[in-house]
């Protein structure tokens, strides 16, 4: 009958009481519950970033696109519309055809202007976006948080009929000049919280094309 092997001496074995365990839990959790406010301000200060670039070049492509003006033939003759903001509601223009699935009865372009052939700004110029910037349902452009971009003229401001909608200011003509000099157009996004402030108060969180962004 064979006798057990003998014990190596010097070799002991261990492990993790279950006390040790709960303390090493403890610590990751600590530190992932440390970690998660400055992964979330990083991701805030992403998004406000990748959005005060967006609007910036929006902005200089409306600019520097050969086609600023739509003429269409409506029912009561011909009419010429700017476009970008067609229906005249602040907002950068997408696909009329799509647009007028979600907008409402008195926000919606015209048949004539939809048959134009007129797409909106995206396919109009053919910018190049992140396919998070770009709302597939009404073919428009949306900043970080999903929302459409909002759109300004200076002659608007200027002569009193900017979009009511999205725009608000307290002293048109003070604000048009800045406006104008900034290239006449302002292009924004309403931030985080989606609020439309008065454009010529400071802003609190949106992202505008005529104010620096930090």
């Amino acid at each position: 009958m064979r006798s057990p092997a003998p014990a190596i001496s010097g070799i002991t074995t261990s492990g993790f009481t279950m006390v040790e365990m709960i303390v090493v839990i403890s610590i990751i959790a600590l530190m992932m519950a440390m970690m998660f406010p400055v992964m979330s301000s990083m991701r805030e200060r992403s998004r406000v970033s990748g959005t005060a670039t967006l609007v910036h070049a929006v902005v200089t492509t409306i600019v520097s696109a050969s086609q600023q003006s739509l003429t269409v033939t409506e029912s009561t003759g011909k009419r010429i519309y700017r476009i970008w903001d067609v229906n005249h509601d602040g907002l950068v223009d997408g696909s009329p055809a799509l647009e007028n699935t979600v907008l409402s009865a008195a926000e919606q372009y015209t048949a004539a202007v939809v048959a134009s052939g007129y797409k909106g700004l995206y396919a109009a110029t053919g910018m190049s976006l992140p396919k998070r910037n770009f709302d597939e349902t009404t073919g428009r452009i949306v900043d970080a948080w999903r929302r459409p971009l909002r759109i300004v003229f200076s002659e608007d401001v200027r002569y009193g009929s900017p979009p009511t909608a999205h725009v608000a200011v307290t002293n048109a003509t003070a604000f048009a000049d800045p406006l104008k000099a900034a290239g006449g157009i302002g292009v924004w996004s309403a931030g985080k919280d989606g609020a439309d402030e008065k454009l010529d108060d400071p802003a609190k969180d949106d992202i505008r094309t005529w104010e620096n962004v930090q």
